[in-house]
């Protein structure tokens, strides 16, 4: 049984290298004990698409206080998922990347994404910008259009691929993308929801340069749950 804590508060676990452990010798709990901790795997999805600096962690997660995020993070380091380097010498503040240990939680994370995009939704806040267009790759048709486009998400630009029915994303600007919506993440939510593309704009919380024919046709390269993308 794989339980840190009884039910009468009594430690089931062990302690391996400093670290809380199961003490099981099954890949499930010996995963768990390097990423099973709460937020670190969602420390895992914010870098998943490339290095990020702490204050842009917190961003990324905003209900995590400081000092379990820094825990989270010297955890993962330590597991050989994270690590921490200097970007720039004349910058203050460390950076924070995944290892190539770390880059393999990648179909883990999709797969529980697919998964959990089943659930009721819960939350009453807005995904992280990493977190949405990760959702994208999840919910992409398996007919979609082939295409490229840019979403910049709160200032952060990602690319988005469409090719034969499989989405990639990466952070950054593509080269040449058909369209280019700028906006908050809620606003490309609603859009892909199915509020008209004009009614946006005239809010004026989306920007459209580029194609307008394929800015219109985003939506249609995803399945939306029942319950939206909340």
């Amino acid at each position: 049984m794989c339980n840190w804590w009884s039910g009468t508060g009594t430690r089931l676990g062990g302690v391996e290298n400093g670290r809380r452990s199961y003490a099981d010798p099954c890949g499930v709990a010996r995963a768990l004990d390097a990423v099973g901790e709460r937020w670190a795997l969602l420390v895992v999805r914010e870098l998943s698409l490339g290095p990020r600096r702490f204050g842009q962690l917190r961003r990324g997660l905003p209900d995590v206080s400081p000092n379990v995020l820094s825990q989270r993070l010297r955890e993962l380091e330590a597991a050989g998922v994270v690590r921490r380097f200097e970007p720039d010498p004349l910058a203050t503040g460390a950076a924070y990347a995944l290892t190539e240990r770390g880059t393999a939680l990648d179909p883990v994370l999709q797969a529980l994404g697919r998964w959990g995009a089943a659930e009721p939704p819960v939350a009453t806040r807005e995904m992280s910008p990493v977190s949405f267009v990760r959702m994208l790759r999840v919910l992409v048709r398996p007919d979609a259009r082939d295409g490229d486009w840019a979403l910049v998400l709160g200032g952060e630009p990602f690319a988005l691929r469409v090719r034969g029915g499989a989405a990639e994303v990466t952070r950054g600007r593509p080269e040449h993308p058909t369209a280019v919506l700028t906006g908050d993440v809620g606003p490309v939510r609603r859009l892909l929801e199915g509020e008209a593309l004009g009614d946006l704009e005239g809010e004026g919380v989306l920007v459209v340069e580029g194609d307008r024919r394929a800015a219109r046709r985003l939506p249609s390269l995803f399945r939306v749950p029942p319950g939206g993308l909340h």
